[in-house]
């Protein structure tokens, strides 16, 4: 730095604000700098700046597995946003193994990130520090207990419920359900929304019809498999992820069934590959590019400073009608 300040004929407290970006500094001086720089092939030491300033610009998103084609894009509206900020993203892939959690938090506890988005559905450890000191953090896809922490979500329940109002209007009465296991985040949310299009059709549950998954395509074939053994088998099925569902309609296949003329398939997420199967599945869209940019918003408002950062925001989703489902046919009733 000493060196450019002596070529460009200023001080390196002027080479130090034109590194910073500084609107003191005029045209012509930052020029002087910038081409001193560039005869030098001096490049300022980053790692040394965010020791100085406290920050890295660097932001940790944690998922549970990069390969779900969810994370993919909400990471991808993560990105945009904080390459916008100047910021990078680091992945923090955890397999929902708890101690790779608490190592990704520690990273941002320890200063060698600046904040944390997580995408996992529960709050790591952060080195037993009282819940009213936590860093910069905010979540995203559900609301996290006994926090208050910015949260970037949908509405489960009314999404859930439209999915299988869907089904009802064209005439279906007795619905599966595909669901994930019972401590999952999204499990309780979407169920109550499936309960809750049954009672406005005055339809009560019936057990039966209630199968469960691990949210991939195997365990909804292996759902689907069971439902469609019951003496009385529903007419559609409903299941809480793409993947799942896809595999309902697997099984559909496989014991000779037509989709939808004999049964009809719903999911939800509106994954990539959701419109290029077949048939191609009607389903629930989830914005998950605006997902990701909107929590990255927050997370720059409270690296900023803002005091005024929404606790929870809710994104909208919609129906997609596509050519998994259709009106109940008379043999079917």
């Amino acid at each position: 730095m000493t060196d450019v300040a002596d070529l460009a004929g200023v001080s390196t407290a002027t080479v130090s604000r034109c590194l910073a970006g500084s609107d003191r500094i005029s045209t012509d001086t930052k020029a002087r700098v910038e081409s001193a720089m560039k005869e030098l092939g001096y490049t300022p030491n980053a790692v040394a700046a965010s020791l100085r300033r406290r920050e890295t610009k660097a932001i940790i998103v944690m998922v549970p597995d990069i390969s779900d084609a969810f994370f993919s894009v909400l990471l991808r509206g993560v990105e945009e946003e904080a390459h916008n900020a100047g910021y990078s993203v680091l992945i923090g892939n955890t397999y929902n193994d708890l101690e790779r959690e608490e190592r990704y938090a520690y990273q941002v506890m320890t200063k060698r990130a600046d904040g944390l988005i997580l995408v996992t559905g529960r709050l790591p450890k952060f080195g037993g520090i009282p819940k009213s000191a936590l860093p910069p953090t905010v979540v995203v896809s559900a609301s996290i207990k006994g926090v208050r922490i910015p949260t970037v979500r949908i509405d489960d329940t009314a999404a859930a419920r439209a999915a299988v109002e869907h089904l009802l209007q064209l005439g279906h009465r007795r619905i599966g359900y595909i669901g994930a296991p019972k401590q999952h985040v999204h499990t309780k949310d979407r169920f109550a929304g499936y309960q809750q299009a049954l009672a406005g059709y005055d339809l009560k549950i019936d057990e039966t019809l209630l199968a469960y998954g691990d949210f991939s395509s195997e365990s909804g074939n292996a759902a689907a498999t069971t439902l469609l053994r019951l003496a009385a088998p529903p007419t559609a099925i409903f299941a809480i992820s793409d993947e799942m569902a896809i595999g309902a309609v697997g099984a559909a296949k496989a014991a000779g069934l037509k989709v939808p003329d004999q049964i009809s398939v719903m999911g939800f997420d509106d994954s990539p590959f959701a419109v290029t199967y077949d048939p191609p599945l009607s389903t629930v869209h989830q914005p998950f590019d605006s997902i990701g940019r909107v929590a990255m918003q927050l997370m720059l408002e409270i690296l900023r400073g803002n005091a005024a950062v929404a606790e929870t925001v809710i994104l909208p989703t919609r129906v997609l009608v596509r050519s998994s489902t259709s009106p109940l046919q008379p043999e079917q009733a």
